[in-house]
């Protein structure tokens, strides 16, 4: 039979055991945590927010959005490109292509969205859809803003 101290020291080390057992699967839950988060952060497919755009026929044209977290707080788009078409209909297979640029720092969150005056005087006056999808540095494509893009016709140029 066992003394009550070899039964207290018993006890003892099976409780440092559990204890090591316990601190093991903290460790593995944290990993696991944090690779969850890496994935997220990799793999979140951003919203699409509407816009309608004015562009004066034969005139540059240039403008800036933000995108932005769900908490409000600047989407960092380091690593990220951007992709934009001008088309008369969505199944239109002629288009026309806006400049894109993840504006630095790209940290901010802003993309600029730009044609030069020689392609907007190309263009027919009326209303087309567009849309900006940008790519993240491991492929993910987000549709960010769409929306229809009314070319006005100008007296001057």
């Amino acid at each position: 039979m066992q003394s009550d101290e070899d039964k207290l020291n018993s006890t003892y080390v099976e409780i440092e055991k559990l204890k090591k057992d316990v601190s093991e699967i903290k460790d593995l839950l944290l990993k696991l945590v944090s690779g969850i988060n890496t994935w997220w952060s990799r793999n979140t497919v951003m919203l699409s927010a509407v816009t309608n755009l004015i562009v004066y026929q034969g005139a540059d044209f240039e403008t800036t959005f933000f995108v932005s977290n769900d908490n409000g707080s600047s989407f960092d788009l380091t690593g990220y490109s951007g992709a934009s078409l001008i088309k008369k209909h969505y199944e239109s297979s002629t288009s026309t292509t806006i400049v894109v640029e993840i504006t630095p720092p790209a940290s901010v969150g802003a993309v600029t969205l730009s044609l030069s005056n020689a392609v907007t005087a190309a263009m027919h006056p009326g209303k087309y859809v567009y849309d900006v999808v940008l790519t993240s540095g491991v492929g993910v494509k987000s549709r960010v803003l769409e929306g229809v893009l009314t070319v006005v016709e100008g007296v001057t140029i």
